[in-house]
């Protein structure tokens, strides 16, 4: 196999040279996974062999013209776009021909005399050809045109190396670029773009080669760089980039090649674990060929838009009977040109057309595209394709009309570009089998009533709409491309499921968008296949709409999600966050039904806003939760969860808070961050806003709980290193002495150990009358200094009945267990007497 400057030579055997094998290694190897793409560009395959020529390649492409060659004596070819168009350039009295360039309505190439090679240039017919080959050469030939200029190779009489030439459209013109002053003895110019020429030099024919350019003539030539590679070429150039490649020695006698970009730095284009050669550009892409190395040695034909991950493996385009391609030559509007090779045995040279812009009719495999005048409208009969087809839909107009669709067997892929309007895909025939979907344009795209897209799904801007039973993905769906910095959004209208992972793409644009969610109340839309977010995304869900992300929500990257709309998003499936990570509950209603963190991993922030609701379905771990704006925060009742954060905010206005944390009858830990003050003040002072005398219905902390039994049960509250005997784990979490711990509770239950003893008297005894007694500091008195009843800062008469009360509760026979119902509780004696003697003794002083 060679490349598209030696292919002509492939029956000659006169010049050996370490480049010529390299190139030919080079050519073989590729980039991509078999089928797969990291970009969403479609492209319509056509076969350019003439009939009756058994094989032919076509090695470059501009202006709409094509040139190559042909085996089985048919000589240099030239083709307008199909294989109907072509011209048999071979001159008359030349044995053999190949085309390796073309130009501005010129064409070059070789020409076999029978006694050597002759560079040749033409204007579009045999007639024309005009013979470059200077007197003194035993061989030459042309690979590139350009303006007035022709570039190629010529080998010197009585030499053994090859000389990189010039001319300027006679065989007297011409120019010897090799590099003699240096002392390198070998050249080759392999492309032309203007004035300027690129390709290869060496010392000679057996040394490591180099990418080299020159500017019409040898001492103009300077050395590219060669980004640490020991061998390396230029093939193309055009627009002020160049494409080649580099080697490195790989065993003994063998190479790993790299395509190589020069635009400004050098780039490599190849992914690792792949081998690739570029050989064309157009100023803007890049085109080459190449192999998996564990695919050997079937041949992709690939393009790139500047990086390796912009490759493109122009094999998931071939039609059925195709093995493998190379792409050779690339125009102006993106057409690529190479060869694809056939089962059956030998190559026809191709073209790959952007866009899919020929409308085809007939046989299996065909490429439709569907725009303009080519509609059916929804009262139409639809239309059906064959197993094979790429089906493309164009908004090419404001007056086009929606599309109805029935398919009924399997399109291998279907392109939709709608920008003007929206299109509707609804039918009672299933799209499906190997069919991929790819939506480009700021339009909308729905789809309903069986039509099913198994291959991989790329939403790259505009927006899709699930409908009455539409699905999508047999691998995946990308929201957003990479590389498109367009709004994407996916939306469920019905009440279905998507089983396939979900990737929110980042494009690296901070003005655009990816929205996820359902649109309306028909029923449960389900994302079961797990979301993957690189980029910051907007969940959306209709007012009464129900959202359930029952996969895996995959937040590693530590990016903003946001939910939007009046409905409810319920987050079922385990989740993962990176640090940074946050929700943004900005209306409707997020449910957490699983844990957003552990015990040691605490990167998610919650903040809820304005007329929204955040319910904790689980225990949580958090970086911070933050309310604001009459936002609500529900920690399901079940006295089974634990609100862990490292940070509670709830905003205040005047000093009065706006929202609201329910802690039903579950516990909190505010596990302060290294270096956080101290918030046991401020929690202190929530709770006594929510407490709201006895009926739990303030904004601040409250519990919903208690409100049933408010004479029993409270919230206690304290900072765990100023308890008697501080915890190291609280409901199973680990804290510390700064941990500020809640506990829904007894009343009078002050050391937060779930029951009322003689312990909690004790400590009542001793604060009594702290907070407001004369001679005693102002207080505010806390829960763990016996301020149990009304919260109100003081320790007096109504915080002794309220223990005395629940006195015995979750330890005494008969007193109910850990927050069970009780009885009328009675202190044993020794408890009576040191509530009595409490009180004796402030009654002794008062009367003083």
């Amino acid at each position: 196999m060679f490349t598209r400057k030696q292919w002509s030579r492939q029956e000659r055997g006169g010049i050996v040279r370490s480049y010529q094998l390299l190139a030919s290694l080079l050519v073989l190897m590729a980039v991509l996974h078999g089928g797969a793409r990291t970009q969403a560009t479609e492209y319509t395959f056509i076969d350019l062999n003439p009939p009756g020529v058994p094989s032919s390649v076509a090695n470059g492409a501009s202006s709409g013209q094509v040139v190559g060659a042909s085996e089985g004596g048919f000589g240099a070819l030239l083709w307008s776009g199909s294989a109907e168009s072509v011209v048999y350039l071979n001159p008359s009295g030349y044995t053999g021909s190949g085309a390796n360039g073309t130009s501005g309505g010129f064409q070059v190439g070789w020409g076999d005399t029978g006694a050597g090679w002759h560079a040749l240039l033409w204007s579009g017919s045999a007639e024309s050809a005009v013979d470059l080959h200077p007197a003194g050469y035993t061989d030459s030939w042309a690979n590139a045109v350009s303006g007035g200029t022709q570039a190629g190779v010529g080998h010197p009489a009585g030499e053994s190396n090859a000389h990189a030439l010039l001319w300027r459209g006679t065989a007297s013109s011409v120019v010897d670029l090799n590099p003699t002053w240096l002392g390198w003895g070998y050249s080759e110019a392999l492309a032309a773009d203007g004035d300027v020429q690129v390709g290869v030099s060496a010392t000679d024919r057996y040394g490591y080669v180099r990418a080299v350019l020159w500017s019409g003539s040898a001492e103009s030539m300077v050395v590219l760089p060669t980004g640490g590679f020991p061998i390396t070429a230029a093939n193309g150039v055009r627009g002020g980039q160049i494409v080649g490649s580099g080697s490195e020695p790989y065993g003994a006698s063998s190479y790993l090649a790299h395509a190589l970009l020069w635009a400004g730095n050098l780039i490599d284009l190849t992914p690792t674990g792949f081998e690739a050669v570029a050989l064309a550009t157009n100023g803007s892409q890049q085109v080459g060929s190449g192999i998996r190395l564990d695919d050997w040695p079937r041949a992709h034909a690939l393009v790139w838009s500047g990086s390796a991950g912009s490759c493109i493996d122009l094999n998931y385009f071939l039609p059925s009977g195709y093995t493998g391609s190379e792409a050779r030559g690339i125009d102006e509007e993106g057409r690529i040109v190479g060869r694809a090779f056939l089962q059956s045995g030998g190559y026809h040279a191709v073209m790959w057309v952007p866009g899919a812009m020929l409308l085809w009719t007939g046989e299996f495999g065909n490429s439709w595209d569907i725009g303009g005048t080519n509609n059916w409208s929804a009262a139409g009969a639809g239309r059906g394709y064959d197993e094979g087809d790429h089906v493309t839909f164009n908004d090419t107009g404001a007056n086009m009309l929606p599309i109805a669709i029935t398919a009924t067997v399997n399109p291998r892929s279907v392109v939709v570009n709608n920008s003007v309007t929206n299109i509707a895909f609804d039918g009672v025939g299933s799209i499906a089998g190997r069919c991929g979907l790819t939506k480009n344009g700021s339009g909308t795209l729905t789809i309903a009533t069986q039509n099913t897209y198994t291959g991989e799904t790329h939403i790259n801007a505009g927006m899709v709409i699930l409908a009455a039973g539409g699905a999508l993905g047999a691998s995946a769906v990308k929201l957003g491309d990479t590389t498109d910095s367009a709004d994407a959004a996916l939306l469920i209208a019905g009440p279905f499921t998507v089983d396939r992972p979900i990737t929110v793409q980042d494009d690296g644009s901070p003005s655009s968008s990816r929205t996820l969610g359902g649109t309306n109340t028909a029923g449960t839309a389900v994302f079961s296949g797990g979301i993957t977010v690189a980029k910051d995304l907007m969940l959306t869900a209709a007012p009464g709409g129900d959202v359930r992300l029952a996969g895996a929500l995959d937040n590693s990257a530590g990016r903003k999600v946001t939910k939007i709309g009046d409905g409810a998003v319920t987050v079922a499936g385990s989740q993962m966050h990176g640090v940074g990570a946050a929700l943004v509950v900005s209306g409707g209603t997020v449910n957490l039904d699983s844990d957003a963190g552990s015990s040691s991993i605490f990167n998610l922030a919650v903040s809820a806003t304005g007329a929204s609701t955040a319910n904790l379905g689980a225990t949580q771990h958090l970086a911070r939760l933050a309310l604001a704006g009459g936002a609500k925060a529900n920690l399901v009742a079940g006295h089974d969860k634990v609100l862990v954060a490292k940070a509670l905010g709830i905003e205040e206005v005047g000093g009065v808070p706006t929202s609201l944390l329910d802690l039903a009858d579950n516990d909190m830990v505010v596990q302060h961050a290294e270096g956080a003050s101290d918030s046991t003040g401020a929690i202190r002072s929530w709770i006594a806003s929510g407490y709201n005398g006895r009926k739990w219905d303030g904004n601040g902390i409250v519990s919903t709980s208690a409100a049933d039994n408010a004479s029993t049960y409270g919230l206690g509250y304290a900072q765990n290193g100023t308890l008697v005997n501080p915890f190291t784990t609280f409901d199973g979490q680990p804290v510390d002495s700064t941990s500020i711990l809640v506990k829904y509770t007894y009343l009078g239950d002050l050391n937060l150990d779930g029951k009322v003893d003689d312990n909690d008297v004790t400590m009542l005894v001793l604060n009594y009358g702290t907070g407001w007694k004369p001679g005693r500091p102002a207080g505010p008195a806390y829960w763990q200094d016996g301020d149990v009843a009304k919260y109100d800062g003081k320790i007096d008469d109504n915080d002794v009945t309220a223990l005395v009360l629940n006195y015995g509760a979750g330890w005494k026979p008969g007193m109910g267990g850990p927050l069970g119902g009780i009885s009328a509780a009675v202190p044993e004696p020794a408890t009576l007497a040191l509530l009595a003697l409490g009180g004796l003794a402030v009654l002794q002083r008062r009367r003083r």
